[in-house]
């Protein structure tokens, strides 16, 4: 085996479990982004409203954003939305992590080294 057929095969070799990598990450993202039910202020003022998990982010952020900056029982805080995008993409990554081993599995099967 030559240097040049080696450097292929290196090139080659972590294109496949990339794929696997972001196609559970992203189905992992979309499925909870809209499987995930939040309770978020929005509408009139005051109103709680069930919503998936990107509404939520809209609405949070959207109310966040308008808050004069006086305190209240619904004040949504950006904390609260970071720690839940924060929580969001880390369930997303394991999900993702998942996928690439069952990609790598797949590949040792098939022999591919």
């Amino acid at each position: 085996m030559t240097s040049d057929e080696r450097q292929l095969e290196t090139k080659t070799k972590p294109k496949g479990l990339r794929r696997w990598f972001l196609a559970g990450f992203l189905i992992v993202f979309f499925a909870m982004g809209f499987w995930f039910r939040f309770t978020a202020v929005g509408g009139p003022p005051g109103t709680l409203m069930q919503v998936n998990l990107f509404q939520f982010y809209y609405y949070e952020a959207g109310t966040w954003l308008r808050s004069s900056g006086e305190l209240a029982a619904l004040m949504p805080s950006l904390s609260h939305i970071l720690m839940t995008l924060g929580f969001h993409l880390v369930c997303a990554g394991v999900g993702a992590a998942v996928f690439l081993g069952i990609g790598w599995g797949i590949r040792k099967l098939r022999g591919v080294s």
